[in-house]
């Protein structure tokens, strides 16, 4: 089963920090720890999972080194209308003896005069179904909802 990617909620993440929208029948779990995570129940769904860092530069940055926290990604920077900018890629490993896939954006922006956030995303499906016309569609859809995230221009309480 897939979800309905034209109905969708409003995710809040860290009081507002991030915001942007999953399907609206996905579950939202959130640990302090371990970020969030939104998934349909479903034994065949895609877990989509959000986690984000605050990180202080002992130096003044500006939005023209948003690349640099994306560094030590080895993909191609794609820059973003609101001048952050994220990584694309994925990998097949192995998981309680499961093939799995996982597609990963890392989305970067900075906050003048010295910080900077990533948020790394990452959805993981069974390898047999990477292919699957519903997970290529899921694939979009939060490749549209990385590259149009809101993130607060300024340091959160919860950061």
């Amino acid at each position: 089963m897939s979800s309905d990617l034209t109905k969708t909620k409003e995710i809040n993440y860290r009081g507002g920090i991030l915001t942007f929208n999953i399907p609206l029948d996905w579950i939202e779990e959130y640990d302090e720890n371990d970020g969030g995570t939104f998934y349909e129940d479903s034994p065949t769904s895609g877990t989509l999972r959000v986690k984000l860092l605050t990180m202080k530069s002992p130096r003044k940055i500006t939005s023209d080194n948003v690349e640099d926290v994306l560094e030590s990604i080895n993909e191609d920077v794609i820059m973003l209308p609101n001048k952050n900018a994220y990584k694309h890629y994925s990998e097949e490993t192995t998981d309680s003896g499961y093939k799995i896939y996982i597609f990963y954006w890392s989305l970067a922006q900075i906050i003048e005069p010295n910080n900077a956030r990533l948020v790394n995303f990452s959805y993981t499906v069974l390898s047999d179904l990477k292919n699957s016309e519903f997970v290529k569609n899921e694939i979009s859809f939060i490749t549209n909802e990385v590259e149009n995230a809101n993130l607060s221009s300024e340091l959160g309480s919860f950061e």
